[in-house]
């Protein structure tokens, strides 16, 4: 599951079952940004090629299958639940806030 939005100029996609936060380029963002997985090529080509350049397009695509394969970006909750188990848990750790703010 990952979440796609814009945030002050920022195009950025997190992947729920990772956590890991990627910042997009405007067609990246485009190609994600409303849907839950990768869409085929030949779809994203007909949405988006009267707007780029076909070459940009198949670049970015192969960029974001590349981040699917190295389990960085659109991860399953098998592999979040693979990646968390008791034995990997500090137990004294009790609490961790993730604070991210952006100047102005």
């Amino acid at each position: 599951m990952i979440h796609v939005y814009s945030l002050n100029g920022f195009n950025i996609a997190i992947d729920g079952n990772s956590g890991i936060i990627h910042v997009l380029d405007k067609l990246t963002y485009e190609i994600l940004k409303d849907s839950k997985e990768l869409p085929l090529l030949n779809s994203v080509m007909k949405k988006l090629s009267h707007k780029y350049d076909k070459k940009d397009i198949d670049e970015a695509y192969h960029e974001i299958e590349m981040l699917i394969k190295q389990g960085t970006l659109l991860t399953s909750e098998k592999e979040l639940e693979q990646s968390v188990s008791m034995k990997n848990i500090n137990k004294n750790l009790k609490a961790l806030c993730l604070h991210i703010s952006f100047g102005i």
